[in-house]
């Protein structure tokens, strides 16, 4: 969600619409969202606080063009961030220091991946109550 959606709804436009991008993109390289905590921290972390950089959360270099360009897209103020998301894509591709995976590479990448993620969703079943497991359950049946 982006701040402005907090402060002043009524003047949310494309580029909120790049701060979620934006949010995505951060999740996808740090494996965790972009403010931690409840919801009411996280409203007040989004007005207040600037987002530790995707390097320093995962302790390894990230494309330095690749992270500014996700941190632009998390400015807080509107007119700092790519006016659309077309922008954004434009600027993305545009990224001296980033390469463009082909499919074999992005099979491969999931696959390398697949028992931590399978690790990752036993985690969270055992560490769910019946009835939240039934509820998910059911969820995914409707």
């Amino acid at each position: 969600m982006a701040p402005e959606t907090l402060r002043s709804p009524d003047r949310i436009d494309a580029r909120s619409d790049v701060y979620s991008l934006g949010a995505t993109a951060y999740f996808l390289l740090t494996g965790k969202p972009v403010f931690d905590g409840s919801s009411a921290d996280v409203f007040a972390q989004l007005l207040r606080d600037e987002p530790v950089p995707p390097s320093k959360r995962l302790g390894r270099e990230v494309p330095a063009s690749l992270e500014a360009l996700v941190l632009t897209a998390l400015a807080k103020g509107p007119g700092e961030r790519p006016e659309s998301v077309e922008a954004f894509e434009a600027a993305l591709a545009a990224c001296p220091d980033v390469t463009p995976w082909n499919d074999a590479e992005a099979s491969a990448w999931w696959r390398s991946r697949r028992p931590l993620i399978r690790a990752s969703r036993a985690n969270a079943a055992s560490s769910r109550t019946g009835s939240e497991e039934q509820t998910l359950v059911i969820g995914r049946l409707s």
